[in-house]
């Protein structure tokens, strides 16, 4: 059986450090995906907007699985997002105000929502991550469909204050770990192997044709649910421990070279 879709996690995955990839070889590797029709899908838990801008070229072609499963865009049309309950939504602005994260970012279909308290210098790490952002002066003010919340909220990066947290919120929402060392607030039962599924439906790709890698824990569903997974190198020992191989490290291009491979032995079967 061939590979007929490979996703790839972006930060601490497909990207370097740098934020940065070898175009030149992953241009040489798109043109054999599009002679063998394998769909080259982008799945993370930033923001559609941001995510395309590293794909300039290939957006019209390509597949984002974005806020992780939260936001899906097949070929530059938008086929799915997630929607926050506007009672969940209360919920977690009077939640969160017990706990003060660093910050918080409201990303919604149509722009993310930074509250007007944020220094200059958050601002500005937010809008790296959410190109499209504005400010608001309460949770409570936004008037758009809510797909995720994005925190940086260091006592949430330990496993009692997330279950905490989940539980004030009745679990309408959970807590999960994203690559860039953020914690994400996302609806249970959207994430990126239900983005992943989504695209498959369209494009008729059964399980056994999916290949997917990532590193941390929001990339656990889509590497239990691809037949072909790869954790990086330095992945948590969590997503080492559920995919099937480990490959090498994201300044090393390992996602790039695997990739290369998995086409490779397309060609032979």
């Amino acid at each position: 059986m061939s590979v007929k879709l490979i996703a790839v996690d972006m930060d601490g995955t497909f990207l370097d450090d740098q934020k940065q990839y070898n175009h030149e070889y992953f241009d040489q590797l798109y043109r054999k995906m599009k002679q063998q029709h394998v769909e080259f899908v982008v799945a993370s838990g930033n923001q559609y907007y941001q995510l395309s801008e590293f794909f300039a070229p290939y957006k019209e072609e390509i597949t984002f699985v974005a806020e992780n499963g939260g936001n899906i865009y097949l070929h530059n049309e938008p086929i799915y997002h997630a929607k926050v309950p506007k009672n969940v939504n209360a919920k977690v602005a009077q939640t969160l105000s017990h706990y003060k994260p660093d910050f918080i970012v409201a990303c919604g279909f149509k722009s993310a929502y930074a509250l007007d308290g944020l220094t200059d210098e958050e601002y500005k790490m937010a809008s790296f991550f959410f190109p499209q952002i504005q400010k608001v002066h309460a949770l409570e003010d936004i008037e758009d469909d809510i797909i995720k919340y994005s925190l940086d909220f260091a006592a949430a990066k330990t496993s009692p204050i997330r279950d905490q947290i989940n539980e004030e919120l009745n679990n309408e929402l959970v807590l999960v770990p994203t690559g860039g060392g953020g914690i994400d607030l996302i609806l249970p039962k959207v994430h990126k192997a239900t983005g992943i599924k989504k695209v498959q439906e369209q494009l008729g790709i059964a399980d056994d044709e999916v290949a997917a890698f990532g590193d941390n824990g929001n990339d656990k569903e889509m590497l239990n649910h691809a037949k072909y997974s790869f954790a990086m190198g330095n992945a948590t020992d969590e997503i080492k421990g559920i995919a099937r191989n480990v490959i090498g490290n994201n300044n090393d291009e390992a996602v790039l070279k695997t990739i290369d491979q998995l086409l490779t032995e397309n060609e032979q079967n």
